[in-house]
């Protein structure tokens, strides 16, 4: 993408409204400068390349938090279809998709980071002569009433997981009703309902051993797409913070502080953009500024600041959405060492 694309591309984001019901303009905009596919193109061994989608993603969570989480659910079941089958339905669904400018889920979260700790899977499929049966459900997937469709998994009696693409509007699938979020409801999250759904063989993407489970982890400056959206929050705070440190001397040393560590963290995202040296600690550090800041910024608006539709209201539910967010082997109790070693001094 080049800089003038990506100039015309946020220059039209930031004409669309800030607050929607879905935000379907936004996602259109998407399709329109062809994001998905310049995002599905960057090689993962090329740092040039990893660092030209950090820039850009980094760029659109700046100006739209909503839009640069559901692109990057589209992007991650994106990558997911070109890396993981040669299946020739693939090329029909990215047509369909490019033609009706439509939604990608993602729904792989049970395999990956939630309901661990159940002993029976939450979404099992049986294979019979002609088709496969889908029962359970999958849960927290984004946008799920809206897709056309959906990548997710489901694990067999033999105990392997099996990845398909879900025709969402050919199926007979129960949405459930979306919980009431503290930030993001746009993004209409949900869990997907399998009552022995069936579904044609012809959706399968790839059956996998379990100990294959790496292969459908994200990869790439993906891996830190989170961390990603929680600096640009912080930049946005920071902005915020700065036009209140105008006429405030008071609180300029902070917001000095403030800044310094802000760069500090966004240099250790983009001085390697292939992750090498993105670890679990890493993000529970930036995950513990981003809420610190929020919190300061609520400090300093004083009682405006604790009404609803105050922008520091909004800060702080959304700086506690990266408290959860892809809550991934090791990332709670790295967030609790944070906090550990925070009041342990």
């Amino acid at each position: 993408m080049t800089t003038h694309e990506l100039s015309a591309f946020l220059s039209e984001l930031e004409q669309l409204p800030k607050s929607c019901d879905w935000p379907e303009k936004q996602l259109a905009l998407c399709h329109k400068y062809n994001l998905y596919e310049w995002f599905s193109r960057k090689k993962l061994d090329s740092p040039s390349d990893q660092l030209e989608a950090i820039n850009v993603y980094f760029k659109i969570s700046e100006y739209c938090q909503i839009t640069s989480f559901l692109l990057l659910q589209s992007l991650a079941a994106f990558g997911r279809i070109y890396e993981l089958t040669d299946n020739p339905i693939k090329n029909e669904v990215i047509n369909a998709l490019k033609k009706d400018k439509g939604y990608l889920a993602v729904a792989v979260s049970h395999i990956l980071t939630s309901h661990q700790y159940l002993t029976k899977p939450t979404l099992c499929v049986k294979e019979t002569n002609n088709h496969y049966l889908l029962d359970g459900f999958a849960p927290w997937v984004s946008g799920a009433k809206y897709a056309e469709f959906c990548v997710t998994a489901a694990i067999n009696n033999n105990n392997e997981i099996l990845i398909f693409i879900l025709p969402m509007h050919d199926l007979a699938l129960q949405i459930g009703q979306s919980p009431t979020l503290l930030a993001f409801n746009e993004t209409y999250t949900a869990n997907i309902h399998f009552e022995q759904v069936s579904l044609e063989k012809k959706w399968l993407m790839i059956k996998l051993d379990k100990k294959q489970l790496p292969n459908i982890r994200r990869k790439g400056w993906i891996v830190m797409n989170s961390s990603l959206r929680a600096l640009a929050l912080c930049h946005n705070m920071i902005d915020f913070f700065t036009k209140e440190a105008q006429n405030r001397e008071s609180i300029q040393t902070a917001l000095s502080t403030f800044s310094e560590v802000y760069q500090q963290y966004k240099s250790s995202i983009f001085k390697d953009p292939t992750a090498a040296n993105y670890s679990l600690k890493l993000r529970a550090q930036i995950n513990q500024f981003t809420n610190d800041l929020a919190q300061a910024v609520l400090i300093i608006t004083k009682g405006q600041g604790y009404t609803v539709n105050h922008p520091a209201q909004n800060f702080c539910r959304q700086a506690l959405f990266y408290r959860v967010h892809m809550s991934d082997d090791g990332f709670v109790e790295a967030q609790l060492a944070e906090l550990n070693n925070k009041y342990s001094r």
